[in-house]
């Protein structure tokens, strides 16, 4: 495997980042970016592992380790069905919160029928919320319906889930794909954040410009601090991109390497996955981990996120079991629980 490289901010970045948490502490809606050191582990058996100078703002919030990933339903290198070395990358990794993409449940065989988000959660004793893109009738011999789509598994409680459909542009020739983005909101000890996964469209910058812009208006409603991460289908100079840091910041980008690169596994050329990040939010480091467990790399990050100067929002709401579902349309938040798929 290609070794990658451990991104470390700029002495320059990493003041400015004390800074900025500073900031992010006394005035919780204004954005702090992110550039303290990485943990004294490190983040996946992939990774290199490089020297840091200590920072004082990492201590000041809670430490959490984010991974995005895009599975290809669970398909690896050699396109066979393996789902157990994408749990292995999210374990060696030590991810506490993941955002998922191109997840099947029940979906067909090339999946084996397996309900993937619920296999992960339980194989890595994490919650979990699905957020549907699209569904197809029970094949025969089965009786659930087959589904396609996102999800969130988390070491931490989650709250509440609510998924959102994007709107799908018609198109004649080529049409494209439902998408929607799953937000979700966890409780990481104390400090409840918001957190989003989502899957942008493939073919056409248009329709990925009026998904990113449906996104927007849809995480503007929190003013916890958030974290966007998925596929965007969009290198860091495209408009998608742009509009996405109207919001969040790209905290690869803040860590000054902007180049390491997600997509395709065997011979990377694009970056395409992201972890973005609002509010008091630091990032001390962020890495690609290299594995062939899918035709896109995970990305993984370490961050802070600040403690609440107080109470937020409502008091946390009672989660029973460890996995959960959400309804496939928008909808009234719903607590994350062990119940069936409604649809």
């Amino acid at each position: 495997m290609r070794a990658r490289t451990l991104v470390l901010p700029s002495m320059a970045t990493a003041a400015l980042s004390v800074l900025l948490l500073v900031a992010g502490l006394l005035f919780p809606s204004m954005p702090a970016t992110g550039g303290l050191p990485r943990d004294t582990d490190p983040p996946s058996r992939h990774s290199s592992t490089q020297g840091g100078s200590g920072g004082t703002g990492a201590t000041a919030g809670t430490k959490v380790r984010v991974m995005t990933f895009n599975i290809r339903h669970g398909t690896d290198e050699e396109d066979d069905l393996d789902l157990e070395s994408v749990a292995d990358d999210i374990e060696s990794a030590k991810a506490q919160i993941v955002g998922l993409q191109e997840v099947d449940r029940h979906r067909s065989a090339r999946s084996d029928f397996v309900d993937q988000a619920k296999w992960l959660a339980k194989r890595l004793d994490m919650h979990f919320a699905f957020g549907l893109n699209r569904k197809t009738p029970p094949q025969k011999g089965h009786r659930q319906p087959g589904l396609h789509g996102v999800a969130v598994l988390s070491k931490f409680p989650i709250l509440t889930a609510r998924n959102h459909m994007l709107t799908n542009l018609k198109y004649k020739h080529r049409p494209t794909k439902q998408r929607s983005v799953l937000e979700t909101v966890i409780d990481i000890k104390g400090a409840k954040i918001s957190f989003y996964s989502t899957h942008l469209d493939n073919q056409r910058k248009e329709q990925r410009l009026s998904q990113m812009k449906e996104i927007l208006a849809i995480t503007a409603q929190s003013g916890r601090p958030s974290i966007l991460v998925g596929d965007l289908n969009a290198q860091p100079s495209s408009r998608v991109v742009g509009l996405a840091k109207t919001q969040f910041r790209d905290i690869m980008a803040d860590l000054g390497e902007g180049e390491e690169l997600t997509f395709p596994y065997d011979d990377p050329d694009r970056r395409i996955d992201y972890i973005l990040t609002r509010g008091p939010i630091v990032a001390r480091w962020a890495t690609v981990i290299d594995t062939g467990s899918s035709d896109h790399m995970p990305v993984v990050a370490g961050l802070t996120v600040a403690k609440p100067a107080s109470k937020q929002d409502a008091p946390p709401m009672r989660v029973e079991g460890r996995s959960g579902t959400v309804p496939d349309s928008p909808g009234p938040p719903r607590i994350v629980s062990r119940m069936p798929v409604l649809f």
